[in-house]
């Protein structure tokens, strides 16, 4: 696979990010499936702490009030 090549439209990779850094996977290693996850209000302490580890922007962002 060539990686310099890749889309964010290709169906047969997916972009992780760890540590800040990202990584393309192909999706049989795994990759994204939305039928394995749902989507649930969390904290915003626990949501927060996980986005500036991971995250390449190392911030939240704009929050919208619930």
């Amino acid at each position: 696979m060539n990686l310099q090549q890749l889309s964010l439209f290709d169906p047969a990779v997916c972009q992780r990010w760890r540590g800040g850094t990202h990584t393309w996977r192909p999706v049989h290693e795994g990759g994204f499936d939305a039928r394995r996850y749902r989507v649930v209000p969390i904290q915003e302490k626990p949501a927060r702490a996980f986005v500036e580890r991971h995250h390449y922007s190392h911030s939240l962002g704009l929050r919208f009030p619930r």
